[in-house]
């Protein structure tokens, strides 16, 4: 049965990981050797979703 107080509850648990999750990411930046030579990111983007265009973008995958 759907409780709403419960959908509310967890609703704003989900939402509150996400921004405090989201927050720590404010300057991700990564320097990992590959086999064939060095591979750097430069990714400063305080959205989750702008971070993982910005990673697609810099390391050429989707």
């Amino acid at each position: 049965m759907f409780n709403p107080s419960l959908f509310k509850t967890r609703l704003f648990s989900a939402a509150a990981s996400t921004i405090i999750l989201s927050a720590g990411m404010g300057g991700v930046h990564a320097e990992t050797p590959a086999p064939g030579g060095e591979v750097a990111f430069n990714i400063d983007a305080p959205m989750l979703g702008d971070a993982l265009r910005a990673f697609g973008a810099q390391s050429g995958t989707p």
